[in-house]
């Protein structure tokens, strides 16, 4: 192995540990502070990855590229988003906060699945704060960007609740995962149905179609609290058809006006039955 292959491979390990004094030491040393090894992962990739504060901090000194992908097509910000790691991700958004041009790259950047790093934060919910950020940063139109499979940020997040849904009438027994699940829940609601910057784009967003066919209603229609959400904050009535079958009775609101309080879908004649009647 050649010498500067060891010693990227050395920064990168250490900056994976958290080992700040090792990084520097490394970094005086000649180490190239942009170098990747597998996976094209870079000292400051998995520094982010981590949720390494302070090793983010020191890389970013020595000028590493916040802007450099890895094999998956992750950036720093990317990754930070996806671990949820706060500390990281405002070091990393300061860092490019500078160039307007720059910060709305890594914001709207996609990777090789075509999400971008707010869509990333919704396939997890590792934390409320970094959700938090991101939303606050994105622009109306933004929140309309799909991915590959025509998913957008909305359905994403249905998609992790309906995975991660904890029934408590079948488990008594885990009241932890069931509060995390209500917390997350709420994330959803207030900082992505609520936001008062997303409403003139919401219709759009919580009507829009996947490549398979659904929209995030038809997707999360046989769990009630997803679904009493959405059709509260989504401006759902009566119609939605997927792939030629009632998959539940709801619609598009002619003013896209949100229903009013209390408002549940299974008041307006909900479907329990798969595949069932044709529209």
């Amino acid at each position: 192995m050649s010498r500067d292959r060891d010693i990227t491979k050395q920064l990168v390990e250490a900056a994976k540990a958290g080992r700040k004094d090792r990084v520097g030491k490394l970094l005086v040393e000649g180490a190239d502070v942009n170098a990747s090894v597998s996976e094209g992962r870079t000292a400051l990739i998995e520094a982010a990855d981590h949720g390494l504060t302070a090793v983010v901090e020191l890389l970013l000194t020595h000028k590493a590229d916040v802007t450099f992908i890895d094999s998956q097509g992750h950036s720093t910000l990317m990754r930070a988003a996806l671990c949820g790691h706060e500390g990281a991700l405002d070091c990393l958004l300061s860092a490019i906060s500078t160039d307007p041009n720059t910060l709305k790259q890594e914001l709207l950047r996609k990777d090789n699945d075509g999400k971008n790093a707010l869509m990333l934060a919704c396939t997890r919910f590792s934390s409320h704060a970094v959700l938090q950020r991101l939303a606050g940063m994105y622009e109306p139109e933004w929140l309309k960007a799909v991915d590959y499979n025509r998913r957008n940020t909305l359905y994403l997040a249905v998609e992790h609740l309906l995975e991660t849904w904890v029934d408590p009438e079948e488990d008594h027994m885990n009241e932890k995962a069931e509060a995390q699940w209500r917390k997350r829940l709420e994330t959803t609601e207030t900082e992505l149905l609520k936001r008062g910057k997303f409403q003139g784009v919401l219709p759009s967003v919580v009507h829009a179609v996947t490549k398979s066919g659904e929209t995030a209603l038809t997707r999360a229609a046989q769990n009630q609290p997803i679904r009493d959400l959405l059709i509260q904050r989504g401006g759902y009535d009566v119609r939605t058809i997927s792939n030629g079958d009632i998959r539940c009775v709801v619609f598009q609101h002619s003013k896209h006006e949100v229903p009013e309080a209390g408002t549940r879908v299974t008041d307006l004649s909900f479907m329990n039955t798969w595949g069932g009647g044709k529209g």
